[in-house]
């Protein structure tokens, strides 16, 4: 069954017109929450697919749905489910290609956000937040600065608890070298985490601003498929994000899933590069902006890249793209 969804989702990508079938289905997965219940987890990846597809394809029809939505993110995201990044690659559509429906939705999105990282902080055995939650979450923030900007993102959080952010950003800001694919999300963030940096260095806590500066390097020097086998090799030795739970953070009485979800790769469903036409080369935009902003500050790139590793992939980097920092 989880291959159908998977299939519908490319049928939908590929058509401009929207078939009355899809209509009837989008209805029904999202009118009907037992849909996505426990015991229906492993087809959860897909249906989120489908949806995603939906969104992309056919915004103005899926924007009736945004209370629904809304609902069955916070549901997938919560601790009784712990389906995460479905939940975040949902809402990272949703709010690409409807917009902010409105400012109770982004809060209610944004707190289940950190509620779950929250969750994993004190309930995983090493006090950790997965790397793959990580990941989906840091690429949310991409998306949204990409699409609104980085005062809009701040401001939102600021709203439900001041710096919440940038305490994120020291934590987990490290992790942003393994957001390396898709191609486009690899963008994203690299444009996005790039203005942060630049715009609002004062807001970052301690030193976590070298930390998100030598991350972007080492996502910008390290070609895509380097960087995605080291990211497959983390999240191999983190191994289950279940397993790394405490024995009693979770009802583990109820078995979730009778099958495991298997992604079609052909399948895929590929969103639109809303940089496309104006960043062309990653790479090239972050080394632009950090040589803009360390002229500004009069200050060396040397104040925020203090290890010869990470030196040294500066260097490569200027020569690759031409650009030269201080």
């Amino acid at each position: 069954m989880g291959y159908a969804f998977q299939i519908f989702a490319l049928f939908v990508a590929s058509h401009n017109e929207l078939q009355e079938v899809y209509k009837a289905l989008t209805q029904s997965l999202l009118t009907n929450q037992s849909n996505w219940a426990g015991d229906m987890k492993y087809l959860i990846p897909s249906m989120g697919q489908f949806l995603i597809a939906m969104i992309c394809k056919h915004p103005q029809h899926m924007q009736g749905f945004t209370p629904q939505i809304s609902q069955i993110i916070k549901h997938v995201m919560g601790t009784e489910i712990r389906m995460e990044t479905v939940g975040l690659h949902i809402g990272s559509a949703l709010f690409e290609r409807i917009g902010i429906p409105d400012q109770d939705f982004l809060r209610e999105f944004l707190l289940s956000i950190f509620s779950s990282m929250s969750f994993y902080r004190n309930n995983t055995k090493n006090k950790v937040i997965p790397v793959k939650i990580t990941v989906a979450v840091l690429i949310f923030f991409a998306t949204f600065i990409v699409n609104n900007s980085v005062d809009a993102l701040i401001a939102a959080c600021d709203a439900i608890q001041p710096n919440i952010l940038f305490m994120i950003v020291k934590s987990e800001g490290s992790k942003l070298k393994f957001c390396t694919a898709p191609a486009r999300d690899r963008k994203y963030v690299l444009c996005a985490f790039t203005n942060l940096v630049c715009e609002q260095p004062a807001r970052f806590q301690e030193d976590s601003i070298k930390d998100v500066v030598q991350a972007l390097v080492d996502l910008a020097q390290r070609s895509q498929a380097s960087q995605a086998g080291l990211y497959r090799v983390t999240t191999a030795l983190e191994g289950d994000v279940d397993d790394m739970l405490n024995d009693d953070a979770v009802d583990k009485s109820t078995a979730f899933s009778r099958q495991v979800h298997v992604q079609l790769h052909a399948a895929r469903v590929v969103q639109v590069d809303v940089l496309q036409g104006q960043v062309d080369e990653p790479e090239k935009y972050f080394m632009e902006k950090m040589a803009a902003f360390t002229r500004s500050q009069s200050q060396s790139i040397g104040l925020y890249v203090d290890n010869q590793q990470c030196q040294e992939k500066v260097q490569s980097l200027m020569q690759q793209t031409g650009i030269q920092l201080n």
